[in-house]
C-alpha cells in the first residue's frame, strides 16, 4: 500500500512566504529519493545533488545565478550611493556659488535694515521739532 504523497515544505502563501518557509517532519523512508525504475535506491537524490552543477538557467547553475544576482544588486547599490553623494556635493557646490553671486549675507542686510530704522525715526523726530518752532515762531509774529 503506497502512503500519500507529503510535501517536503510548506509555507504560509497568504503572508511573505519565503519567511514562513518550514521543513515538514518526514522520516527517511516516507522521502521519495528513489527513481521510479529502481525502488529502493538513490536515483532521486543522485539527481537533485547533479542539479547543483548543471546550468539550469541560462548557462549558470543556482548558486552561480544568485551569486551574480547578489552581485548586481550589490553594485547597483554602491552605485546609487555614489550617485546620490555626487547629487549632494553638486548641491552643496551650486549653493555655494549662488551665495557668492548674489553677494547678500542676511546678517548685513539686518545691520542695514536697523540703519534705516533709526535714520526713518531720527528724521520724525527732526520734522516734529521742525513743526514745533515753526509753530512756535508764527505765534511770535503779532496778528495785524
Amino acid at each position: 500500500m503506497t502512503e500519500p504523497a507529503q510535501a517536503l515544505f510548506s509555507y504560509d502563501s497568504a503572508t511573505n512566504a519565503a519567511s514562513t518557509i518550514t521543513v515538514n517532519s518526514l522520516t527517511p523512508d516516507q522521502i521519495a529519493a528513489a527513481s521510479a525504475g529502481s525502488p529502493g535506491g538513490n536515483g532521486n537524490a543522485v539527481a537533485l545533488t547533479q542539479m547543483a552543477n548543471t546550468p539550469q538557467i541560462g548557462e549558470f547553475t543556482f548558486t552561480q545565478f544568485y551569486g551574480n544576482l547578489g552581485s548586481q544588486v550589490g553594485n547597483d547599490v554602491a552605485a546609487a550611493q555614489q550617485d546620490q553623494t555626487q547629487a549632494q556635493s553638486q548641491l552643496t557646490q551650486a549653493q555655494a556659488e549662488r551665495s557668492q553671486v548674489s553677494g547678500v549675507s542676511l546678517n548685513e542686510e539686518a545691520i542695514r535694515l536697523l540703519q534705516f530704522q533709526q535714520a526713518y525715526d531720527a528724521v520724525g523726530k527732526l520734522v516734529g521739532v521742525l513743526n514745533s518752532l515753526t509753530t512756535t515762531l508764527l505765534n511770535m509774529v503779532p496778528v495785524a
